[in-house]
Protein backbone atom coordinates (compact mmCIF):
# COMPACT_ATOMS: atom_id res chain seq x y z
CA UNK A 1 0.00 0.00 0.00
CA UNK A 2 1.06 3.54 -0.65
CA UNK A 3 1.23 6.13 2.12
CA UNK A 4 -1.84 7.88 0.73
CA UNK A 5 -3.73 4.61 0.72
CA UNK A 6 -3.12 4.20 4.46
CA UNK A 7 -4.28 7.77 5.07
CA UNK A 8 -7.46 7.10 3.12
CA UNK A 9 -7.95 3.80 4.92
CA UNK A 10 -7.81 5.63 8.25
CA UNK A 11 -10.45 8.09 7.05
CA UNK A 12 -12.63 5.18 5.94
CA UNK A 13 -12.17 3.30 9.22
CA UNK A 14 -12.92 6.47 11.20
CA UNK A 15 -16.19 6.79 9.30
CA UNK A 16 -17.12 3.15 9.89
CA UNK A 17 -16.25 3.28 13.58
CA UNK A 18 -18.49 6.32 14.04
CA UNK A 19 -21.52 4.47 12.63
CA UNK A 20 -24.08 3.90 15.39
CA UNK A 21 -24.88 0.34 14.36
CA UNK A 22 -21.32 -0.99 14.38
CA UNK A 23 -21.41 -1.75 18.11
CA UNK A 24 -18.94 -4.38 19.24
CA UNK A 25 -19.33 -6.51 16.11
CA UNK A 26 -16.72 -8.31 14.07
CA UNK A 27 -16.56 -5.23 11.82
CA UNK A 28 -15.73 -3.05 14.81
CA UNK A 29 -12.85 -5.38 15.72
CA UNK A 30 -11.65 -5.53 12.13
CA UNK A 31 -11.76 -1.74 11.75
CA UNK A 32 -9.72 -1.23 14.92
CA UNK A 33 -7.22 -3.86 13.85
CA UNK A 34 -6.76 -2.47 10.37
CA UNK A 35 -6.76 1.18 11.44
CA UNK A 36 -4.14 0.31 14.06
CA UNK A 37 -1.98 -1.28 11.38
CA UNK A 38 -2.47 1.73 9.09
CA UNK A 39 -1.35 4.07 11.88
CA UNK A 40 1.68 1.84 12.48
CA UNK A 41 2.53 1.94 8.77
CA UNK A 42 2.45 5.74 8.88
CA UNK A 43 4.69 5.76 12.00
CA UNK A 44 1.81 7.07 14.11
CA UNK A 45 2.70 4.75 16.94
CA UNK A 46 0.64 6.32 19.73
CA UNK A 47 -2.50 6.18 17.59
CA UNK A 48 -1.71 2.61 16.59
CA UNK A 49 -1.32 1.60 20.24
CA UNK A 50 -4.60 3.29 21.13
CA UNK A 51 -6.46 1.22 18.54
CA UNK A 52 -4.68 -2.02 19.35
CA UNK A 53 -5.11 -1.61 23.11
CA UNK A 54 -8.81 -0.85 22.62
CA UNK A 55 -9.16 -3.93 20.45
CA UNK A 56 -7.37 -6.12 23.01
CA UNK A 57 -9.61 -4.72 25.75
CA UNK A 58 -12.71 -6.01 23.93
CA UNK A 59 -11.13 -9.07 22.31
CA UNK A 60 -8.31 -10.49 24.44
CA UNK A 61 -8.01 -13.47 22.08
CA UNK A 62 -7.13 -11.46 18.97
CA UNK A 63 -3.65 -12.79 18.25
CA UNK A 64 -3.11 -10.50 15.28
CA UNK A 65 -3.65 -7.46 17.51
CA UNK A 66 -0.75 -8.66 19.66
CA UNK A 67 1.45 -9.16 16.58
CA UNK A 68 0.70 -5.62 15.42
CA UNK A 69 1.32 -4.33 18.94
CA UNK A 70 4.68 -6.12 18.91
CA UNK A 71 5.52 -4.34 15.64
CA UNK A 72 4.74 -0.98 17.26
CA UNK A 73 6.73 -1.78 20.39
CA UNK A 74 9.66 -2.86 18.25
CA UNK A 75 9.47 0.40 16.26
CA UNK A 76 9.48 2.30 19.56
CA UNK A 77 12.57 0.30 20.60
CA UNK A 78 10.64 -1.22 23.50
CA UNK A 79 12.07 -4.61 22.71
CA UNK A 80 11.11 -6.55 25.81
CA UNK A 81 7.50 -5.38 25.41
CA UNK A 82 7.64 -6.45 21.77
CA UNK A 83 8.86 -9.91 22.78
CA UNK A 84 6.09 -10.22 25.35
CA UNK A 85 3.49 -9.40 22.69
CA UNK A 86 5.03 -11.89 20.25
CA UNK A 87 4.84 -14.53 22.99
CA UNK A 88 1.19 -13.77 23.70
CA UNK A 89 0.30 -14.02 20.01
CA UNK A 90 2.27 -17.23 19.51
CA UNK A 91 0.65 -18.69 22.60
CA UNK A 92 -2.74 -18.17 20.96
CA UNK A 93 -1.88 -19.03 17.37
CA UNK A 94 1.19 -21.16 16.77
CA UNK A 95 0.54 -22.17 13.18
CA UNK A 96 1.77 -19.05 11.40
CA UNK A 97 5.40 -19.57 10.42
CA UNK A 98 6.07 -15.91 9.68
CA UNK A 99 5.13 -14.93 13.24
CA UNK A 100 8.02 -17.04 14.52
CA UNK A 101 10.24 -15.24 12.02
CA UNK A 102 9.23 -11.80 13.31
CA UNK A 103 10.27 -12.73 16.82
CA UNK A 104 13.41 -14.51 15.61
CA UNK A 105 14.59 -11.44 13.71
CA UNK A 106 14.21 -9.29 16.81
CA UNK A 107 16.00 -11.83 18.99
CA UNK A 108 18.84 -12.00 16.47
CA UNK A 109 19.14 -8.20 16.47
CA UNK A 110 19.29 -8.33 20.28
CA UNK A 111 22.23 -10.79 20.06
CA UNK A 112 20.06 -13.63 21.33
CA UNK A 113 20.92 -15.81 18.38
CA UNK A 114 20.39 -19.20 20.03
CA UNK A 115 16.76 -18.31 20.69
CA UNK A 116 16.45 -16.87 17.19
CA UNK A 117 17.83 -20.06 15.66
CA UNK A 118 15.27 -22.18 17.49
CA UNK A 119 12.45 -20.03 16.14
CA UNK A 120 13.83 -20.08 12.59
CA UNK A 121 13.91 -23.87 12.82
CA UNK A 122 10.28 -23.84 13.99
CA UNK A 123 9.44 -21.53 11.08
CA UNK A 124 10.97 -24.00 8.62
CA UNK A 125 9.18 -26.90 10.31
CA UNK A 126 5.92 -25.06 9.64
CA UNK A 127 6.75 -24.94 5.94
CA UNK A 128 8.40 -21.55 5.48
CA UNK A 129 11.71 -22.16 3.75
CA UNK A 130 12.37 -18.46 3.14
CA UNK A 131 14.48 -18.36 6.30
CA UNK A 132 17.00 -20.98 5.27
CA UNK A 133 19.55 -18.19 4.70
CA UNK A 134 18.96 -17.01 8.27
CA UNK A 135 19.86 -20.47 9.53
CA UNK A 136 23.33 -19.97 8.04
CA UNK A 137 23.91 -17.54 10.91
CA UNK A 138 23.12 -20.37 13.30
CA UNK A 139 25.57 -22.74 11.66
CA UNK A 140 28.29 -20.08 11.60
CA UNK A 141 27.64 -19.30 15.24
CA UNK A 142 27.82 -22.98 16.19
CA UNK A 143 31.16 -23.39 14.39
CA UNK A 144 32.80 -20.10 15.40
CA UNK A 145 31.06 -19.42 18.70
CA UNK A 146 30.24 -15.88 17.49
Amino acid sequence: MQKGDYKQAIVDFDYLLERPNIGRTYYYHDCLEQRGYAHYSLHQYDLALNDLNELIAVDKNNALAYIYKAFVKEALEEYEEALINYDIALGMENKYATWYGYKAELLYELNRSEEACQLWQKQIALGDSTVIDSLKHCKIQAVTGK
